[in-house]
């Protein structure tokens, strides 16, 4: 589902590379897969990209991008981060 493009299923493959267990961690991969999510809208996935450039997991860290990334989801009209609470990197 995520190859095809469903972006709930991009944020999942991303929060699964990202803690790692049932796939090897990989912050790039996952970094990727947030960031495919993010461009369909998904605003759980935009939160994820700003926290990954605030901290600098899987890219370099950058506070601009984790600025605009912020922003975004912020700015998002399905912004509903309680129904992806669990998938949100702390």
């Amino acid at each position: 589902m995520a190859e095809e493009g469903d972006r709930v299923a991009q944020l999942v493959v991303g929060y699964a590379y990202y803690k790692g267990g049932c796939v090897a961690r990989n912050y790039r991969l996952a970094r990727e897969w947030f960031y495919l999510s993010a461009l369909q809208g998904n605003a759980a996935a935009q939160m994820n990209l700003a926290y990954m450039y605030a901290h600098g997991y899987g890219v370099e860290a950058d506070v601009q991008q984790a600025a605009q990334w912020r922003e975004k989801a912020e700015a998002n009209p399905n912004l509903d981060l309680k129904s992806y609470r669990d998938l949100l990197l702390k």
